[in-house]
């Protein structure tokens, strides 16, 4: 799972030419338990090996006292051969909205110990998707890195600041390559513990003991900004392998979910339901009313009017590739949908779910996880574990 989602804004991305990479390979090597690089022969199937892998993710309150996260990366991985090329000597940064991009800096160091540093010149932004029926509010950064060769080392790092609403996050453990070492660290508010809304994580394809914990070091902050600090450490992961026919990733590959600590379902949905009413509230409006029976028009049966009111939405709304991850579960309401022409799942769904009401047809929104998702983990209750909003119909 290469693929980090952020926004991209020009006046918000900072560069810098590698000044902030400082720490030495030994020291790397050392959280390893190694003292010297490996080679390929000891990964001879192996393109590159990741050296050394620091994620810090730190949830904080903002001046509405909603949850943000702020999480910084910084990564070095050892190229072997052309095996690795793509994947790692070319990295690309998937971006989505309401996320910040900063302190961005990468280099190349060569096999002589020669360190070429990343210029702007080697960052290049591009666009997913445009085309006349689907559009995607996705674009991405591609970064190559220079004087790539066997033995070379490519770090780099960067913060991701995400200001939308949290649904929890993963901490991808296993990637396509072997990993020597890897750490991930977690800052909690204090005050999510003081009103028992603590935090809770799952773990997936392998066994790990409860974090450990470092004592708060925000004392001086206000209340709001104090926390808790907790982080694991493991080394000597096994590269993921993605066999043909095999079962989606999320069933087998290494990593940990973890979200805010819900009592059951029932807590969880009923706060998420509360933000949505009012974009589920709209089918006795004229307008609409009036908009649902121009489109079924002398349809008298429940299953034709269901068929015209998706057929219509299907033919003139375009449909906006979007990731449903934190903010993208608030869709938009019926007018700014039906101005723009346009929507992803979420705002299909507000509109067909108040079309169908509008003509007597019971219809509610529900979540629902794709197959790339994989088995709904019943050992932890989180909105992330849906990636996709349907109509569903009482029929």
């Amino acid at each position: 799972m290469n693929r980090l989602i952020v926004f991209f804004l020009t006046s918000l991305f900072m560069f810098s030419c590698g000044s902030q990479l400082s720490m030495d390979t030994d020291d790397m090597l050392k959280l390893s338990g190694r003292d010297r690089l490996p080679t390929q022969a000891d990964f001879p199937d192996d393109g590159a090996v990741v050296l050394y892998e620091d994620t810090e993710s730190r949830l904080y309150l903002d001046s509405e006292w909603e949850v943000n996260v702020e999480t910084s990366y910084h990564i070095a991985v050892l190229y072997l051969n052309d095996k690795a090329e793509t994947g790692w000597a070319t990295r690309e940064i998937y971006l989505s909205d309401e996320m910040i991009l900063s302190d961005f800096s990468a280099r190349t160091i060569k096999a002589n110990g020669e360190i070429i540093p990343l210029t702007k010149d080697d960052l290049h932004p591009t666009k997913l998707i445009d085309g006349a029926d689907q559009i995607s509010h996705e674009k991405s950064v591609k970064f190559v890195f220079p004087g790539v060769e066997p033995g070379a080392i490519l770090e780099y790092s960067f913060t991701i600041n995400d200001q939308g609403w949290f649904v929890g996050d993963i901490w991808f453990i296993q990637k396509d390559i072997p990993v020597l070492y890897t750490k991930y660290t977690m800052e909690i508010p204090t005050i999510f513990f003081k009103y028992k809304n603590n935090w809770t994580y799952s773990t997936n394809a392998i066994q790990l003991g409860e974090p450990q914990v470092l004592k708060n070091i925000l004392t001086e902050r206000s209340e709001k900004d104090q926390s808790r600090i907790f982080y694991w450490e493991i080394t000597d992961i096994p590269a993921f392998e993605d066999e043909p026919n095999a079962p989606p990733y999320f069933d087998i590959a290494q990593y940990v979910r973890y979200d805010i600590k819900y009592k059951d379902w029932n807590e969880l949905t009923e706060g998420y339901w509360k933000s949505l009413i009012p974009k589920f509230s709209d089918s006795d409006k004229p307008d609409i009313q009036q908009l649902a029976k121009d489109i079924i028009g002398d349809a008298e049966d429940e299953q034709t009017k269901i068929e015209r009111i998706f057929a219509y939405t299907q033919k003139n709304f375009r449909y906006i590739s979007t990731s449903i991850r934190r903010s993208g579960y608030i869709p938009n309401t019926c007018d700014q949908i039906i101005k723009n022409q346009y929507g992803d799942c979420k705002n299909m769904t507000v509109l067909n779910v108040n079309l169908l009401r509008a003509v007597g047809i019971e219809a509610f929104p529900a979540l629902v996880a794709t197959k790339s998702l994989g088995t709904i983990r019943k050992d932890i209750t989180s909105i992330s574990m849906f990636n996709h909003m349907i109509a569903y119909v009482k029929t």
